[in-house]
C-alpha cells in the first residue's frame, strides 16, 4: 500500500493488481487478541484503501439470538446428544460439557450470530462482487462465507501453507462434509500455489471446479527481485563485492 511497507498479509500483492485500489473496500477482522495487531489497525486508518471494522456489521437482534440459544441449550441437554461423546462405553460428556456451555457466552455464539445477521441484512441491499480472504477457516470468515453463499457472492480463499496428505488443516480430511449443511463451507474459488496442492485437495474431496492454480502471492514480485540481484546494492549495505555472500531470509 502507499503508506507502509509491510502490506496486508498475503493479499498485498493482489491489491496492487487492482486497476484502482481506491475502488475496493477492506474488511478489518480481528482474528487474534494479540496487541501487536493494534499497529496494523492504526496503519489501516491512513491506508490508501478504505477499511471498515467488522463492528459496523454487528446486528443487535436479541430476539432471534435468544431463540437460537434456547434451542441450543435444549440440544446439549438431550441424553442422545451427550451419548455422541462416548467411546467404548466411556462417556466424556462430563469432561467437555463446560465447553458447550461456554459457547453461549457473548464472545462466541452470540457474537457470531450477530455478525451473520448483520452481513445478511447488509447484503440484501449492497452486494460486493467478490470477497478475498487470506484465512477461510477462522470462525469470522466461516460466517462471512455462509452469508456470501446465501446471496450468491463469490468468495476467494488463498493457500497459506504447504499441503500434504497428513499436513492440511483437519477440515480438509472431512471434505465430504462440505456438502452437509453443518459442515465447513467451501470458498467459491480457492487459489493454490501449484499442481501438487491442487492434486492433494482433489483427492481429499475438494471439487476441482473450485480450485485455481495462482502461484504464491509472495513471489509475484520475483522479476523485480531478480532484476535487483543483477546489480546487488553492495554499497547500500556496506558489503564487500569481492566476497561470496549467502542471503539468509528470516520470517520478519
Amino acid at each position: 500500500t502507499e503508506t507502509f511497507e509491510r502490506g496486508e498479509y498475503l493479499t498485498n500483492s493482489l491489491i496492487q493488481l487492482f486497476d484502482e485500489p481506491r475502488d475496493h473496500l477492506g474488511l478489518s477482522v480481528p482474528n487474534t487478541s494479540s496487541t501487536s495487531f493494534m499497529k496494523i489497525f492504526e496503519e489501516r486508518l491512513n491506508d490508501s484503501m478504505v477499511w471498515i471494522p467488522e463492528e459496523l456489521f454487528l446486528k443487535n437482534d436479541s430476539t432471534r439470538i435468544s431463540e437460537f440459544l434456547k434451542k441450543y441449550n435444549s440440544l446439549i441437554q438431550m441424553k442422545d446428544f451427550q451419548k455422541l461423546f462416548s467411546f467404548h462405553d466411556i462417556n466424556f460428556w462430563d469432561s467437555i460439557s463446560d465447553m458447550f456451555t461456554q459457547m453461549t457466552f457473548p464472545p462466541y455464539l452470540p457474537y457470531l450470530l450477530s455478525l451473520y445477521l448483520g452481513y445478511c441484512d447488509k447484503f440484501q441491499y449492497e452486494k460486493p462482487k467478490s470477497v478475498f480472504m487470506p484465512s477461510e477457516i477462522d470462525p469470522q470468515n466461516q460466517i462471512l462465507i455462509f452469508a456470501c453463499k446465501k446471496f450468491n457472492i463469490n468468495t476467494i480463499g488463498l493457500q497459506q501453507g504447504f499441503f500434504s496428505y497428513s499436513g492440511p488443516p483437519g477440515f480438509f480430511h472431512d471434505s465430504e462434509l462440505h456438502s452437509h449443511k453443518f459442515g465447513y463451507p467451501f470458498p467459491s474459488k480457492y487459489f493454490v500455489w501449484g499442481e501438487p496442492s491442487k492434486k492433494i485437495l482433489i483427492e481429499l474431496g475438494w471439487p476441482e471446479s473450485s480450485l485455481e492454480i495462482f502461484g504464491h502471492t509472495y513471489y509475484h514480485d520475483l522479476k523485480k527481485i531478480n532484476q535487483l540481484l543483477e546489480s546487488p546494492p553492495y554499497s547500500k549495505f556496506n558489503l564487500d563485492s569481492s566476497k561470496k555472500i549467502i542471503l539468509f531470509p528470516t520470517t520478519e
